[in-house]
């Protein structure tokens, strides 16, 4: 339309219905033209008067002066000042249209005061229930507290990159936990394998303990207290008991956990798919979506995705875009609440500029108890720390098992002789200083033959070194004087030193098996000095298969004899571990030392 075209003055325009059914042109009110204020309105007239040549066009014009000057103010801008003036003047307001954003720092104090309502009712009829942040529902025009309802919603898993803070929303939840529940009621454990900012929660009452990326041995005691917590619930829930108090258990970056510890996982996953039955719950993190495995993630029953370096990762983890983009705050993310995804600001566990340590203590619930520690392995084992096998003087002590966290002994009443070899004579020679002292401790008689000295205990009457003490000691053996415990150290360099009677005389009484019922048989040796040992003796003492195995290189030897080759026995182990094979099953263990031991001097 060419008169559309020609449109010049403000707030003109021109309005087509349909295919020619309507055309007209109007003029729109208080538009954006230049607001020229007047006492009194008159409305515009033509009053300027032209001067045209013989052709029409104008030559010369004149027009009126304007009665006021422009203010530079738009019309419709001058309109919405007046309303505004006379709304203030009458105390008028429209209510807002949208709450304020969420804020970009909250505090869990401030969370439990502002919603305390909402809170107790949801702990009510015995939820454990955490308080995590915010959650902003703008279609409703309200907010609300978001909440982990472990009985309801499961396990948790919380995505978020490096700067997104998710061990932050860890320690809110576990806090808010300890705010509540005494640790008879809850405790939780956790294994931080990011930044180690979880460590500030392992003086709290409700903490079993806290788990480092390189405390290996720690992370499997923490495994085997969780899965036998879950046998023991089990065995109590099909006698018609109860499953016992609540346990969380926290994992941070998961990513690393895969890396370092990937004999791990399928127990993780065990864990995961298993435990909420019983009242034990996970909590992991992971940086993008792509790090939980399948198996891990779908036994996640809540998932809360901070932000994310791929904005695709929303979609992989809720299975929809949704309507909110999440603002790049730290601890900003997003939430699922009835299928429907909401903006969502998770809060720090103390307010800005506390000391956290601090303000964990004094805020969380005191109770008569702590929650269950993890086992620990002690560094050393003395024989001051076999306290049940000197009491009733069970077996050959030997140390503690990494399985159990408890003492083991080597079962003497089943096997009368027990084969102990490795590929180091010091190490050897350490453990048996450390039998030495354990048996001291005990009732039952001993003796040592050591005739190389390699146990430097010259104070013991009970540990023969000369030729002479020990050959008198046979020849009583042959006469039935035997002790409960008789030890041969370095059995090849014995039978070497010895005049050829006396050594011919101890060969034929253990060929012989003329201990067997009157003494147990102790007889240590070097590998390498026995893998061509065909003698009679030697196979009355192997025939067995069991037997204690000191130091690395298990997997290299065939005359402690197991059901299977696992990688643990071609591990390199610490001089103070080794392996007790009985019956082709072999338990790793640390195993004793003694107190003082100079025999590394001049080695």
């Amino acid at each position: 339309r060419a008169d559309a075209a020609e449109i010049r003055d403000p707030g003109r325009f021109y309005l087509l219905v349909g295919f020619n059914e309507y055309f007209i042109g109007g003029q729109a009110a208080y538009a954006g033209a230049p607001y020229a204020p007047v006492e009194r309105f008159v409305p515009k007239r033509d009053d300027a008067v032209e001067l045209i040549d013989n052709v029409g066009v104008s030559v010369a014009a004149l027009r009126p002066a304007r009665g006021c000057a422009q203010s530079g103010l738009s019309e419709i801008n001058a309109a919405l000042d007046g309303i505004q003036r006379i709304a203030d003047a009458r105390r008028l307001a429209a209510g807002r249209l949208w709450l304020e954003p969420l804020p970009e720092r909250l505090s869990l104090p401030q969370i439990e005061t502002r919603y305390a309502e909402e809170i107790e009712a949801a702990r009510a009829e015995g939820n454990v229930v955490a308080v995590l942040g915010e959650m902003d529902m703008p279609a409703e025009q309200r907010r609300v507290p978001y909440m982990m309802n472990f009985h309801r919603d499961g396990n948790l898993i919380i995505y978020g990159a490096q700067d997104a803070r998710c061990e932050s929303l860890v320690i809110t939840i576990l806090a808010s936990l300890s705010h509540t529940y005494e640790a008879s009621r809850c405790s939780f454990y956790v294994a931080d394998f990011a930044s180690g900012e979880l460590g500030v929660l392992a003086s709290l009452p409700q903490c079993g303990g806290v788990v480092l990326s390189d405390d290996g041995e720690r992370l499997e005691n923490l495994f085997r207290l969780v899965e036998q917590e879950m046998d023991a619930r089990r065995e109590a829930l099909s006698v018609g008991g109860e499953r016992g108090a609540d346990i969380v258990v926290a994992l941070a970056n998961l990513a690393s956990f895969y890396e370092l510890y990937p004999d791990f996982e399928q127990r993780l996953v065990t864990v995961a798919r298993d435990a909420p039955r019983y009242g034990i719950y996970l909590i992991v993190t992971a940086s993008t979506a792509m790090t939980p495995h399948t198996r891990l993630k779908a036994n996640m029953g809540t998932s809360i995705a901070l932000a994310l370096n791929d904005q695709n990762d929303y979609l992989s983890i809720f299975g929809t875009r949704g309507d909110v983009t999440p603002a790049r705050l730290p601890m900003r993310g997003l939430v699922r609440k009835n299928k429907k995804l909401y903006e969502f600001q998770g809060a720090l566990s103390v307010p800005h500029g506390d000391d956290p340590a601090e303000s964990l203590a004094s805020a969380c619930v005191e109770g008569p108890g702590r929650a269950r520690q993890i086992p620990k392995m002690p560094v050393h084992v003395y024989a001051s720390d076999m306290h049940t096998l000197q009491e009733r003087d069970l077996g050959l002590p030997l140390g503690y098992s990494f399985r159990t966290l408890g003492e083991v002994s080597y079962p003497v009443d089943r096997f009368p002789s027990c084969l102990v070899m490795g590929n180091d004579v010091q190490e050897i020679a350490k453990y048996l200083a450390g039998l030495r002292e354990a048996l001291a401790a005990g009732t039952r008689s001993y003796k040592f033959f050591d005739l190389s000295s390699g146990l430097h205990a010259a104070g013991d009457g009970c540990v023969l070194s000369s030729v002479v003490d020990i050959a008198h000691s046979i020849r009583a053996l042959a006469e039935g004087d035997a002790p409960d415990i008789l030890v041969l150290a370095d059995v090849m360099r014995l039978f070497k030193g010895l005049p050829a009677a006396e050594a011919q005389m101890l060969k034929d009484w253990i060929s012989q098996e003329r201990y067997a019922g009157v003494t147990s048989l102790v007889v240590a040796t070097e590998l390498w000095r026995v893998k061509s040992v065909y003698d009679e003796w030697f196979k009355v003492v192997s025939a067995y298969g069991s037997g204690v195995w000191i130091g690395s290189g298990m997997g290299d030897q065939t005359l402690l004899r197991t059901a299977r080759a696992e990688a643990q026995y071609r591990a390199v182990r610490k001089p103070s571990e080794g392996f007790v094979v009985v019956n082709g099953s072999a338990d790793l263990v640390r195993l004793l030392e003694p107190e003082h031991w100079d025999g590394d001097e001049g080695r």
